[in-house]
């Protein structure tokens, strides 16, 4: 999906203020924080996964000030380096946000699964089983997406789709994906 379409359809959170956070952490005065993207990438890559749990879904870049009249070539910083390693460590820090959100879905689904499912007197006993293989899944799980996209009431303002959606969302439950 394009940004501009993904702007359309989300809000958006960006994040902001990393210079004072650079401060925060030992930044000094007149230390220039581009290079804080080479010398402390540890420090930009936890800024920035802060945020995204925080509910950032766009990330700047630690590249405010970063430009050929400040960073010369032949100098003692290589400006295309230090934009490298900028977008390099926001990167990092998605990948790693990433892998911990996903580690803490599957966890909480395995602790919710083996609370509810072998005790036989909830109402969640046997909703984790499925007949479906993974390849008839992911094609359900295409219909799905496509079908929620028609019938989600964003992209139908004018009509009310609360029926269909109920559909889709009880055949997802009953098709495990």
């Amino acid at each position: 999906m394009k940004l501009l379409q993904w702007i359309k359809e989300h809000r958006v959170f960006f994040d902001g203020g990393l210079g004072s956070l650079l401060q925060e952490r030992g930044l000094k005065p007149g230390e220039l924080p581009e290079t804080w993207n080479l010398l402390h990438p540890e420090v930009l890559v936890e800024i920035h996964k802060n945020y995204l749990q925080a509910g950032a879904n766009i990330l700047t870049t630690n590249t405010f000030g970063l430009n050929g009249l400040k960073f010369p070539a032949g100098g003692e910083w290589d400006l295309a380096a230090l934009v490298t390693a900028a977008v390099e460590n926001a990167a990092k820090a998605r990948k790693e946000y990433e892998k911990q959100s996903q580690e803490y879905q599957r966890s909480y689904y395995d602790n919710f699964y083996s609370n509810y499912s072998n005790n036989k007197n909830s109402s969640y006993a046997g909703i984790f089983s499925s007949n479906y293989t993974e390849e008839e899944k992911k094609i359900f799980k295409e219909f799905y997406r496509t079908l929620s996209k028609k019938f989600h009431p964003d992209a139908n303002p004018d009509m009310d789709t609360s029926r269909q959606m109920k559909l889709l969302n009880r055949l997802k439950s009953d098709w495990g994906v």
